[in-house]
């Protein structure tokens, strides 16, 4: 008999994001049951809290992760997706004279059997 498994994923960033006023930064995942099925999957969307003052103790505060399991439910989609796929979306301000920095994220992936 093969176990029934839950797939438990977290999405960190190790340091708040530097962003200015009006620019952002969205992360988009999609998951799916094989790797071919990521490009057509529906894309769940989750945007950074700004860090707009790079100067203050803040700017090197961690950001709690997101789970990933929470967020495909809350949208309505299947929560345990063997394949993830995660797209920073570096959006600039207005006037498109600043961006965003993304210096690093990961994704933490857990397999636990459920008996």
């Amino acid at each position: 008999m093969v176990p029934t498994c839950r797939n438990t994923a977290f999405v960190r960033t190790p340091r708040r994001p530097s962003t200015t006023p009006g620019g952002s930064i969205t992360l988009k995942l999609q998951g799916a049951e094989s790797a071919a099925g990521l490009s057509a999957a529906t894309p769940v969307s989750v945007t950074l809290p700004a860090n707009t003052n790079a100067d203050t103790s803040a700017a090197g505060a961690t950001i709690q992760p997101y789970d990933v399991r929470t967020l495909f439910a809350n949208a309505g989609q299947q929560a345990d997706m063997p394949y993830v796929r995660v797209t920073a979306v570096l959006n600039s301000t207005a006037d498109q004279k600043s961006v965003p920095l993304l210096r690093s994220f990961g994704l933490t992936h857990t397999r636990v059997n459920v008996e």
